[in-house]
C-alpha cells in the first residue's frame, strides 16, 4: 500500500535529482513532487499519519466542501482582458477564477492539478507581458485572498489544501518572460502566509509541505527580509533540532521536513545544529547552542 511515508521517500528522491539536474524552478519542482504525490491519492491519508485513522477527527467534513461547475474551455472574455492586461468585467474575472480554483477540491482532478496551477501562471505571465499589469496584480489578489483562507479550512481535502498552498508559493511580483531579462520575483504579500502556515502545527503535514516548498524558493530569490527572518529562522530551527518526530508525524516525515528546514537555513546563511547534538533542543530555543556537527564530544 503507497503510504505518506513512501510518498516522502520519494519526494526526497526529485528533490535530489531537482538538485542534480539543476532544476531551480519552483514550476518545474512543483510538477515533479505532484506527479509522485498523485501516486497516493487513493491512500487514505492525513496530515502527518501513514495508517488511516480509526475514524476521521471531528472537525473534518465527511465530505470535502467545494464542489462547484467546473468551467469549459477558456472563455475569449477571459482571454481578451488577459492579453490587454486590463480586467473589463470583475464579475467574470471572479467567476472564472473562483471556478478554476474549485477544480482542486475534485477527487477525479487531483492527478491534473498541475495543469491548472499551469493555466494560473499562464494567465499570470500573459497579462504581465501586457498593457498596465492590472489584471496581473488582481489577480495576485484574488488568489491570495481566496488561497490562504481554503488552504488552512479543514473542511477540504489535504490535497486540494496542498495544491493551494503551491500556488501561494509560486505567485509572482515580477514575472520572467521570454522577450525580457528580468528575473522572477516572488510576491512579497505571500511571505507571510507561507511563514504563518508553515509554523502552524494544527496544519496538516502535506500543506506545511508546501509552504516550505514556497519558502525555499523565496529564500532562493533572496526575497526574505529581517523582519521576515525573525520568525521564519527560530521556527526552522526548531525543526531541524527536534530529534524525535512530533506525535503524527512518522520518522521519514519527520527527516524530509528537517532536509527542507537545514536548506533554507543554508541559504539563509544560517548555522544549522544537527539534530542528534541536541537531544533535548525541543524543549527550548536556548538547547540549540550545541556542538556543531555529527562529531561532536556527545557523539559515541
Amino acid at each position: 500500500m503507497m503510504t505518506l511515508g513512501n510518498v516522502v521517500r520519494d519526494l526526497e528522491m526529485v528533490h535530489k535529482l531537482a538538485r542534480i539536474s539543476s532544476v531551480r524552478s519552483p514550476c518545474q519542482l512543483a510538477c515533479m513532487l505532484l506527479a509522485v504525490l498523485s501516486l497516493a491519492i487513493s491512500a487514505p491519508w492525513a496530515a502527518g499519519q501513514d495508517k488511516p485513522a480509526e475514524k476521521p477527527p471531528a472537525k473534518e467534513a465527511t465530505e470535502p466542501k467545494g464542489y462547484t461547475v467546473i468551467p469549459g474551455r477558456l472563455p475569449k472574455s477571459i482571454i481578451r482582458m488577459a492579453q490587454s492586461g486590463q480586467v473589463g468585467n470583475q464579475t467574470e474575472f471572479n467567476n472564472y477564477y473562483n471556478a478554476l480554483i474549485a477544480q482542486f477540491t475534485q477527487p477525479e482532478r487531483f492527478t491534473s492539478a498541475y495543469d491548472h496551477r499551469k493555466d494560473i501562471r499562464r494567465d499570470a505571465r500573459t497579462a504581465y507581458n501586457n498593457g498596465t499589469k492590472q489584471y496581473h496584480a488582481a489577480l495576485n489578489q484574488l488568489l491570495l485572498s481566496t488561497l490562504r483562507k481554503n488552504a488552512t479550512d479543514a473542511q477540504y481535502h489535504p490535497a486540494a489544501r496542498f495544491n493551494w498552498m503551491l500556488i501561494i508559493g509560486d505567485l509572482n511580483e515580477v514575472e520572467k518572460l521570454p522577450s525580457g531579462t528580468a528575473k522572477e520575483k516572488p510576491l512579497p504579500a505571500a511571505l507571510p502566509v507561507l511563514i504563518s502556515v508553515e509554523g502552524d502545527e494544527t496544519q496538516p503535514d502535506s500543506v506545511r509541505l508546501a509552504a516550505l516548498i514556497g519558502l525555499d524558493r523565496h529564500a532562493t530569490a533572496g526575497g526574505i527580509d529581517d523582519a521576515a527572518r525573525q520568525t521564519l529562522v527560530p521556527n526552522l530551527q526548531k525543526i531541524v533540532a527536534r530529534r524525535s518526530p512530533p506525535e503524527g508525524r512518522d520518522a521519514e516525515v519527520h527527516k524530509w521536513f528537517q532536509d527542507r528546514a537545514r536548506a533554507i537555513l543554508k541559504t539563509l546563511n544560517v548555522e544549522v545544529v544537527a539534530a542528534a547534538d541536541t537531544p533535548d533542543a525541543a524543549d527550548g530555543p536556548e538547547e540549540l547552542d550545541g556542538p556543531d556537527g555529527p562529531d561532536g564530544p556527545d557523539s559515541p
